[in-house]
Order: structure tokens, then C-alpha cells, then sequence
């Protein structure tokens, strides 16, 4: 667990799956920050998407491994150089270098530091398990990539501490539970795929095109999901709600 001294003012970042990420996801989130001042900055996880080194089916005409890490490196160099400071809680396409390695027999320490392998820097802190901080009230929030399949199950999961997560691209909203003592919320992203990439064609029926683009944020105790709305060509639309 990684604890963090957090501002009441956050971003959280959806899975970007770099590099099938949408074209328009880093200057919307850079919009959304700027649009409402927010000042920590944290990533729910997929950042990477390693779709030529997954345990599902590899797709022979994707690329191959050494490629997409160079395809990795220079699309995530505009995000470094947008949000030099940022914290991530690792999702399951994150570790798909460090499970290929345990499958393989290998010890972690084959595998360089994150920020190493990808080029970034060291404000970019990647957490394997989740993160936790708290809010000035003094509710706790945790941050982990993949809590619960859906709003509803996640509302009845939360227990002392307000949840905030990612994973299920087509998951998106707010949900609140009180208690005698806090207002809990269940916070689920949104995310920022290329939802019409061949990195996802993997999914049975389509399910993984099927996608709720955007991203959370808290203010004040209070968290929200704002939409990125696409125009008929699958383009950002240029608003911040």
C-alpha cells in the first residue's frame, strides 16, 4: 500500500492503455485539470496496454514485443511532459511484463524500474497494489485499479473507506453509501482506450469496444465523473462539462 499526501483537489486518470489509447484522452484530462484546478494527479491503472505480450491470444498482424515498447516509449513522452508528477496504482496490463517473467522462470530483478524500462520520471510513482490516502474530513479513499464489476457491487462492497476504480472500461458514475459518520462514495472512471484498436478485439460480442470515455475527479470530499464526449467521427467534442 502506498499512502499519499493529497490536495482536496485530484485528478484520477482512466486506463490508458498506451499505446491504443484515444488520440484526444491526453488533452481532455489536461483540459479537465486545468478546467477545475486540480493538483494531485493520479492514474487508476493500465497505463500500458502490452497486448503482444498477454496470456490471451496474441494477434499475429499486431506487433510484436520490442515494438510496442517503442511504440510505448514515445507515446507516453507527451504524458510525462504533461504530468511529471503522478501516481499510479498498477493495473493487470501493467504487470504483464513481470508475469511473463514469473511464467517464465525469471526473477523480478530481469525486469528494470518502471520508469526506466518506459523513459519517464521519477515524479511517477507506480504503486503494485493500491493507494490510500485521506481526505480533510477524514473519510480514507483507495484507489485500486479493479474493486468491484459494477456500481451497484461496488457500493455494497465499500466498507470504512471510499473506493476509486477503473478496469471495466464501460463503467462509469458515482455511487454513495452513509453511514452515522461519512458519506462513501464508489467512484468508477471512465476510461481513455481507442475503444476501435485491434488491441481489443479480444473480448467475446465486441464487449471490450464497448467503452464510457472519461475520467474522476474530487473536490472537497466530493468525487464526480466527467465524460469525455465524442463527436460522430469518435473525436473529443473540445468540451469540459
Amino acid at each position: 500500500m502506498l499512502s499519499i499526501r493529497a490536495t482536496e483537489r485530484i485528478l484520477i486518470i482512466g486506463d490508458t492503455h498506451i499505446p491504443a489509447c484515444h488520440p484526444d484522452y491526453l488533452d481532455f484530462v489536461s483540459q479537465v485539470r486545468d478546467e477545475y484546478d486540480l493538483t494531485t494527479h493520479i492514474h487508476v491503472g493500465d497505463v500500458t496496454d502490452w497486448q503482444s505480450a498477454s496470456f490471451h491470444e496474441h494477434d499475429p498482424d499486431l506487433t510484436s514485443p520490442g515494438d510496442e515498447l517503442e511504440l510505448i516509449r514515445s507515446a507516453i513522452q507527451p504524458w510525462a511532459e504533461e504530468f511529471p508528477d503522478l501516481f499510479i496504482s498498477e493495473g493487470n496490463h501493467c504487470k504483464i511484463p513481470a508475469r511473463r517473467l514469473k511464467a517464465a522462470g525469471l526473477p523480478k530483478a530481469f525486469l528494470k524500474d518502471a520508469n526506466e524500462l518506459y523513459g519517464t520520471p521519477a515524479g511517477w510513482v507506480w504503486q503494485p497494489n493500491y493507494i490510500q490516502f485521506e481526505l480533510e474530513c477524514g473519510m480514507p479513499v483507495v484507489v485500486q485499479h479493479s474493486f468491484a464489476a459494477s456500481l451497484n457491487a461496488g457500493k455494497h462492497k465499500l466498507r470504512s473507506e471510499s473506493v476509486v476504480a477503473g478496469h471495466h472500461h464501460s463503467q462509469a458514475g458515482v455511487v454513495w453509501n452513509t453511514d452515522t459518520r461519512y458519506r462513501r462514495f464508489f467512484l468508477a472512471t471512465g476510461c481513455g482506450v481507442d475503444h476501435n484498436h485491434p488491441a481489443f478485439d479480444y473480448g467475446k460480442n465486441g464487449i471490450c469496444n464497448i467503452v464510457s470515455h472519461g475520467c474522476g475527479i474530487i473536490i472537497d470530499g466530493a468525487a464526480y465523473h466527467i465524460p469525455m464526449f465524442l463527436d460522430e467521427d469518435g473525436r473529443w467534442n473540445g468540451k469540459v462539462p
